[in-house]
This record gives structure tokens, sequence and C-alpha cells, in this order.
């Protein structure tokens, strides 16, 4: 530490000073901007995201304007490309050796 407890005790001073400042400032940009933050925050919450132009109008004008829902997009026309798949070999049987598996017709 390279000054004095009094110098300390006047920095700490200062920086309460501008601590309290800054809360009283913030404090009370929120309660004058409660309903745009509401408008906000309710925008968010019925739509998840919002783009700056978005934010911007509530800011400006109290008010938003839903974007317009995407086209729809219509269904293909025409026939369907259908690639042909491959013919898939049926298993055989493993062989089992003799005197395994299904008996066989006896023979005389």
């Amino acid at each position: 530490k390279d000054y004095s407890e009094d110098t300390a005790r006047q920095i700490d001073a200062e920086v309460k000073i501008l601590i309290d400042s800054a809360y009283s400032r913030a404090k009370t940009l929120i309660q004058e901007h409660a309903l745009k933050l509401e408008l906000i925050a309710k925008a968010l919450l019925d739509h998840e995201t919002l783009d700056g132009e978005q934010v911007a109008e509530i800011v400006r004008t109290g008010k938003f304007t839903p974007p317009e829902p995407p086209p729809l997009l219509d269904p293909p026309r025409g026939a369907q490309a259908v690639t042909p798949l491959p013919e898939v070999p049926k298993p055989t049987p493993p062989d089992i050796g003799p005197g395994l598996g299904s008996p066989s017709p006896a023979t005389a």
C-alpha cells in the first residue's frame, strides 16, 4: 500500500459517491422506462427473439409490431424422385452340422 489510511478513506468515499450516483441513475432510468421494459419482456416471451430494429421500435414508440409470419412453402409439384433401393439378399440359415437342428426323415 503506497498511501496513508486517510488517503484510503478519501478514495473509498469517492468510489462510494460514484457507485451511489450510478445506482441512482440506473434506478431512475428503469422507473422512467418501465412500460417499455415490460413490452420488451412480453415480446420476448411471445416471440423468443427480437432484432435490434424491433427493440428500437419499442423504445421509440412504446409499441411492438409483431413480425409477419413466414410464408408457407408450397408442396412440391410433379412426381417425386424415387431412388431404387438395392435388393437385400435374404439371410441363409447357418450350417449347424449333423445331429443339430431339424430332424431328418428316417430312412429304411
